[in-house]
């Protein structure tokens, strides 16, 4: 979890709504590549998720169209011990969802379990755009973006699993995927 330092999605000394803010993360998000992408309402604000994407170890997404698929990599090469491994176990994989909040209350991530499962079904559930009348809100100085990253780990032959805490930091992931740069904010936590 990390909150977003908001500058750049608030207006310049104007009073800023919910739509623009959405708009300018909207913009940034399809600047890193997440198109897809579905809203749920919060405590008077919005959640914003992502589609489930696959992710390298060391948080970089991977090209598409395997960055969008949600079995972990295909069989690159064929020998009969791929092709046997390949269908007996499920290719290892990482994976990520990308959720943000805007809000004015405070709140707590939960110790609740989130598997990949119900995590992929956010983006069918949720509504296609941010309703008209949370958009004309204010977004005022009490208000917080919050970026909450699922990462998630598929070992070989297993589930995917919710990897709690993350390897990576939620700063990390976000300048890897390119949303850092694209809100404007660009440094990311070093080993």
């Amino acid at each position: 979890m990390m909150n977003i330092d908001d500058a750049a999605l608030r207006n310049a000394g104007d009073s800023t709504t919910l739509g623009q803010v959405n708009d300018r993360l909207v913009q940034a998000l399809d600047a890193a590549g997440y198109v897809e992408k579905s809203y749920f309402a919060v405590p008077d604000g919005f959640a914003l998720v992502t589609r489930l994407e696959q992710i390298r170890p060391d948080g970089t997404p991977l090209d598409p169209p395997d960055r969008w698929s949600a079995v972990a990599g295909p069989l690159r090469e064929f020998s009969l011990r791929a092709f046997l491994r390949a269908l007996f176990t499920s290719n290892p994989g990482h994976f990520r969802i990308l959720v943000f909040v805007a809000t004015p209350h405070p709140f707590s991530q939960s110790d609740q379990e989130v598997s990949q499962e119900e995590a992929t079904e956010w983006l069918n559930v949720g509504f296609n755009r941010l309703p008209d009348a949370m958009a004309r809100q204010l977004y005022t100085r009490a208000y917080r973006m919050t970026a909450l990253v699922y990462e998630f780990e598929q070992p070989e032959s297993d589930d995917a699993l919710l990897v709690t805490p993350g390897r990576l930091t939620a700063r990390t992931h976000l300048a890897r995927s390119g949303v850092l740069t694209a809100i404007g904010q660009e440094r990311e936590d070093r080993p």
